[in-house]
């Protein structure tokens, strides 16, 4: 598998390149397993790049139950997007959770398992949202750009003999002025993965060279959501 992935970046209602189309994955088999991952993409036709951090602090973890500490930042920087709520985050988890729930969250404040976050695989396994659903909400009800969220969430599992979670996919919704976007992220056990998100103009130039590199490499593609 290739290692050179930063970002993997879906939008709907634009074009979006997919820089990679290899996600790096998160094993968690410790209390000490504690990640973070990174979100972003510099919109099209904007000033304005959509971008968030999030950190899991793995808290415990058993044969029947994972429970972690998330603090999640919309740290996207408008320019002219208006607007730009993040409205969801989630992940693919094996062993398969059979149950999930959420406390303390001031914006995110639901979850749940085999849940659809548009453009991002075709079910999430875990998905955290602010609003009605995994797939949005009203913008009020968003996690506004410049604001945190911290709660805790806890995973049930049933025959999971190994106390070995493996996670991979991690995606996020953003609700903006120009149109929604989905975005998979980078995590920091991707040595190529930098959780801090870089400034618009190294995004744009990023995104031109690895553009450059994906006409020639037939496992980067294009792709539309209309």
């Amino acid at each position: 598998m290739e290692k050179n992935n930063l970002w993997v970046v879906r939008a709907s209602l634009a074009i979006a390149f997919v820089f990679s189309s290899y996600v790096q994955g998160v094993i968690i088999d410790d209390v000490s397993d504690d990640f973070s991952a990174a979100w972003a993409y510099s919109v099209p036709a904007s000033t304005g790049t959509v971008s968030a951090t999030a950190t899991f602090d793995i808290t415990s973890i058993s044969i029947s139950q994972l429970v972690m500490a998330i603090t999640i930042e919309n740290t996207t920087t408008l320019g002219d997007l208006g607007n730009a709520g993040l409205a969801s985050f989630g992940f693919n988890i094996n062993a398969d959770a059979t149950g999930a729930s959420i406390a303390g969250g001031s914006i995110f404040d639901s979850t749940g398992v085999q849940q659809n976050l548009p453009s991002i695989d075709n079910n999430i396994d875990v998905c955290i949202w602010a609003a009605n659903n995994c797939q949005g909400g009203a913008q009020g009800n968003l996690l506004a750009a410049g604001d945190s969220d911290s709660f805790t969430l806890t995973l049930d599992f049933a025959n999971n003999y190994l106390a070995s979670f493996d996670l991979d996919t991690f995606g996020v919704k953003f609700q903006t002025g120009k149109g929604s976007f989905e975005l998979e992220g980078c995590v920091s056990t991707d040595p190529n993965c930098n959780t801090t998100v870089p400034e618009p103009g190294a995004l744009a130039l990023l995104g031109l060279g690895i553009t450059g590199l994906g006409l020639a490499r037939r496992r980067y593609r294009l792709v539309s959501h209309y």
